[in-house]
């Protein structure tokens, strides 16, 4: 991907107001054809632009009538790409799934001890 368009800045902005700086996974929900890399990339410039005083989300509060237009694209998008939909937290975890932390305390409590045998449930 080249040059991010005007509905990616306004998704990147919907992404940083909601989850904040530094989590860039969470944010990437937002824009399937962007990857973490190109995120924080675009996360410097922007936070920088932030420091030296500028309104960063002035974009986000001008297009706040199409956001939830968009924020219906990126998540067709999404899952036309194989991403599980996105849930009402804005996760890519859809409802019913299970966490990898739930699913390593799954494996842990079914895989077999150092002496072979199952763990008791």
């Amino acid at each position: 991907q080249g040059r991010w368009t005007p509905d990616e800045k306004v998704l990147f902005l919907y992404g940083l107001k909601r989850f904040g700086k530094g989590r860039w996974k969470k944010m990437s929900v937002y824009l399937p054809y962007r990857s973490l890399v190109q995120i924080k990339s675009h996360a410097q410039k922007v936070l920088k632009r932030a420091e030296n005083g500028e309104n960063v989300f002035r974009r986000l509060e001008e297009n706040s009538n199409i956001l939830d237009a968009l924020l219906q694209q990126a998540a067709k998008q999404r899952e036309s790409r194989g991403y599980p939909p996105m849930s009402a937290t804005g996760t890519g975890r859809g409802k019913g799934s299970t966490s990898a932390a739930a699913k390593r305390k799954k494996l842990k409590a079914i895989a077999p001890k150092p002496d072979g045998k199952p763990n008791a449930h």
